[in-house]
């Protein structure tokens, strides 16, 4: 089935719902919208644009362009035949994020009531020896961070307020196995880290001839930076604090990267369980259509069979009625006792084989006699 709508009506669509949504209400992946787009000069969203609206952020929607009075042809794609007993549509989740007006965090100025992680890593980086690139690193159970001493403080206040943001709005916080910190959104883990660079300020040549080697020294930056530590394509991964944005000024950005993140992962998922849904069912399909087609063979082998048979048969019973005439003639009209137990043998052999002695065939389709669910 073709449908046809023209730039304006997809223009409105395209920032009415999100891509997938749109993909599955006319049966064509969100790519080939995306491509429709693009070709017919029609402004689509950019990535967060369904995020700023759930938290009330403003958004930018660019007018539609002026083009040519065309229509665009949406072509349905070819689906898979419906299987009974096996779902042919994947039900998409609503909204996997609490709404807010607005991403509002504060940094205390001192750590006072600490979160548990917070208060573990605080414990853990008092006690750590300076490595040789002036960090600091926590250990297990403790907030991914890696930071010099002059810092881990703030470091502490910024992550504190962080873990109480998102559990205050039913989201989990926890350490991955003992080891990386773990934002928990609607069963996706996303792991979070902090880390401050550090820079070479001096370097040794050390040693003679053919054994000689650099030695660098290096200094914290103050260059912090929060880190999505998980992969997802290309979202975003990085906040550095720098001449713009101090960390605390980051968090809401932050923020609305992880929920982002959790977005493209969640996204992400439920792509790849379609997809794995759908080559399980086209491989059930052929597998079916398989033993379908064999039990269909067979039925035609049996009835081929049953036709040998019955021609066999009359063969036969021409040939003992044959028998039966020459024998009364040269006996006078009558059958000698050898003879009528010959024919009464020959009978009951004939009787046996005919294939017209059983019940009469009936035909069923294969797909009748076959259930689809006998295949998953």
């Amino acid at each position: 089935m073709l449908k046809f709508i023209n730039r304006e009506q997809l223009y409105k669509h395209v920032w009415s719902n999100p891509f997938t949504k749109l993909a599955l209400k006319y049966n064509v992946s969100a790519v080939e919208l995306k491509k429709l787009c693009n070709k017919f000069l029609i402004p689509v969203p950019k990535m967060g644009h369904w995020q700023k609206i759930a938290f009330g952020k403003e958004i930018y929607i660019p007018p539609l362009t002026s083009y040519k009075y065309i229509s665009v042809l949406l072509k349905k794609r070819k689906a898979i035949p419906v299987i009974k007993g096996i779902a042919s549509n994947i039900k998409l989740k609503k909204t996997i994020f609490l709404a807010a007006k607005k991403t509002k965090i504060t940094v205390k100025q001192t750590l006072t009531s600490p979160h548990t992680i917070i208060a573990k890593t605080r414990d853990s980086l008092k006690s750590k020896k300076i490595d040789e690139y002036g960090m600091i690193t926590s250990g297990k159970d403790c907030a991914d961070i890696r930071i010099s001493p002059a810092n881990y403080k703030k470091v502490l206040r910024v992550l504190d307020a962080l873990f109480k943001w998102f559990e205050n709005r039913g989201y989990e916080v926890n350490t991955s196995n003992g080891y990386g910190t773990c934002i928990i959104i609607d069963k996706e883990k996303i792991q979070i880290a902090v880390e401050e660079k550090s820079t070479v300020t001096n370097t040794t040549v050390v040693g003679d001839g053919f054994w000689k080697r650099t030695e660098r020294e290096y200094t914290p930056s103050n260059k912090i930076s929060l880190l999505i530590k998980s992969y997802n394509g290309n979202t975003r991964r990085t906040w550095s604090a720098g001449k713009l944005y101090t960390l605390e000024e980051l968090l809401p950005s932050f923020i609305d990267g992880i929920l982002n993140f959790a977005t493209a992962m969640k996204e992400n998922k439920l792509r790849r369980e379609e997809e794995d849904r759908k080559r399980k069912e086209a491989r059930i399909l052929k597998r079916y259509n398989s033993h379908c087609e064999e039990l269909e063979k067979n039925m035609i082998e049996q009835l081929e069979k049953q036709a040998k048979d019955w021609n066999f048969t009359m063969q036969l019973q021409n040939y003992i009625s044959a028998i039966d005439d020459k024998a009364k003639k040269e006996n006078g009209g009558t059958l000698t006792k050898d003879m009528l137990k010959w024919i009464e043998w020959a009978n009951q052999y004939l009787d046996k084989i005919n294939p017209l002695n059983g019940s009469l065939p009936y035909y069923s389709k294969a797909e009748e006699l076959l259930s689809i669910n006998h295949f998953n």
